[in-house]
């Protein structure tokens, strides 16, 4: 004889009631799992307490970063943006080596992770120009210098569809991620109009603050306007880009800093030639290097002999751009040294 089961075959959960079916047939039970007292309190949840509170650290260092720039970010704020964020910041807390799981925070953590992170996620600021803004800067001691010829910016595909001007901006911002204090410094270039014509050349030079635990980022972006009514109105879909890191790895920084002071970095291969000069002028300066750095190709002798003490002593990470006078450099007598 048929017996009625239920009206409706359900599977999965609604609301806190989760339907089932196992060899005793189908059954409907209540939503479970641990009560906030054994989150806070038993000791196999303490790996979620200690990832909660990472978590915590992450997206308030997130949100201070945003609010640092806010600014700048009217053109580019997106529904993705602070989940992006907050995915950076999380490679950053990762990787700090001084505190225990649980216990990292942001400002430990290498903040040149956010070189050349993007904004607005559908425009990439190397998109939006048609000159190559890695090309049209320089980093000295002190303070950086933009030098973005001029140029010709037409209507294309990704760029609004509604503007008719845009202009430049640049901007050195100081954030303390422990005390949650910020400070930007914005320049903005001149209202250029779209098409055939060019436009006037974006030169600028930013002061960067004065050597902090912190350091400081530099940001370059472009923002879109429309006419209305003879004046300009902002148009979403501009471009922002964290160009640069400035901070324990700067140069400016480590001028005229004595070898045993100086944090050992490890910096990637493709290094600027105006910084590989800077450091020789330093090694000539502040070590024992026995070279005439007037006779020979001190680019090429400087960059072999730190990659071999680097490949004999440790490993590198990608996002330090620097070439930093390490002791094992400063202090070597590496072959390479007789080398023409």
């Amino acid at each position: 004889m048929a017996k009625v089961i239920s009206l409706f075959e359900l599977s999965g959960s609604v609301g806190d009631a989760t339907f089932c079916k196992n060899d005793f047939g189908v059954h409907m039970k209540m939503k479970g799992g641990p009560t906030a007292w054994q989150v806070k309190n038993l000791d196999r949840f303490a790996r979620t307490r200690h990832n909660a509170a990472e978590w915590k650290r992450i997206t308030a260092a997130s949100k201070l970063a945003r609010n640092a720039i806010s600014s700048l970010l009217p053109s580019v704020k997106n529904m993705g943006l602070s989940s992006r964020m907050n995915g950076q910041f999380f490679s950053i807390l990762r990787s700090d080596q001084l505190h225990d799981w649980g216990e990292r925070v942001v400002s430990s953590g290498d903040l040149s992770t956010l070189t050349d992170f993007e904004f607005n996620g559908k425009l990439s600021l190397d998109d939006a120009l048609p000159v190559n803004p890695a090309h049209c800067y320089s980093i000295a001691a002190g303070k950086v210098v933009v030098n973005i010829p001029a140029f010709r910016l037409r209507k294309k595909k990704g760029l609004p569809e509604t503007a008719t001007h845009y202009r430049m901006v640049s901007g050195v911002v100081w954030i303390d991620f422990e005390k949650k204090k910020y400070r930007l410094d914005k320049e903005v270039g001149e209202l250029q109009a779209m098409g055939r014509a060019a436009g006037t050349a974006f030169n600028v030079e930013q002061v960067i603050p004065a050597a902090t635990e912190q350091g400081c980022f530099w940001l370059l972006g472009i923002e879109f306007y429309t006419m209305v009514n003879e004046q300009p109105k902002l148009v979403k879909g501009g471009a922002l880009r964290i160009m640069e890191w400035i901070g324990k790895t700067s140069p400016a920084e480590y001028a005229g800093v004595a070898p045993e002071v100086v944090e050992e970095g490890l910096p990637e291969k493709s290094l600027h030639t105006d910084t590989l000069s800077a450091m020789v002028e330093e090694l000539d300066t502040v070590a024992s290097v026995e070279m005439d750095v007037k006779t020979v190709d001190t680019t090429a002798l400087v960059l072999e002999a730190f990659w071999e003490a680097v490949d004999a002593g440790g490993e590198f990470e990608r996002s330090v751009r620097v070439l930093l006078p390490v002791k094992k450099c400063l202090t070597c007598s590496l072959p390479v040294a007789t080398k023409t």
